[in-house]
């Protein structure tokens, strides 16, 4: 793969995991991306760095952060309810145990 820059110009050696005629992926040990885990997303950077997110863990959900330069992880919400809580649906207001009675 012809390469120039002020430090190397030139073929840099490199290989494929098929002949490189057929499409064949570049093998993982020749093209900087060794960092990665099991589960793991790459993602880029602004600079066109790629990165490795590890797999969160379980029971955490995927979301853009909060300056939408990133994925993260967070804690998915938890809620507890009781028969006599109300949940509004429309314009009816029905406790939790009454929804469920009538199968919404």
């Amino acid at each position: 793969m012809p390469i120039d820059t002020s430090i190397i110009t030139g073929t840099q050696e490199h290989k494929h995991s098929i002949d490189s005629s057929d499409g064949g992926f570049l093998e993982s040990t020749v093209t900087g991306m060794t960092n990665l885990t099991q589960g793991g997303i790459i993602q880029g950077s602004a600079a066109n760095i790629q990165t490795n997110l590890p797999i969160g863990a379980a029971g955490e959900r995927l979301q853009v952060n909060a300056g939408a330069t990133a994925l993260e992880y967070v804690t998915s919400p938890t809620f507890t309810l009781t028969c006599a809580d109300t949940l509004t649906i429309g314009s009816q207001t029905r406790t939790i145990c009454e929804w469920l009675e009538i199968g919404v």
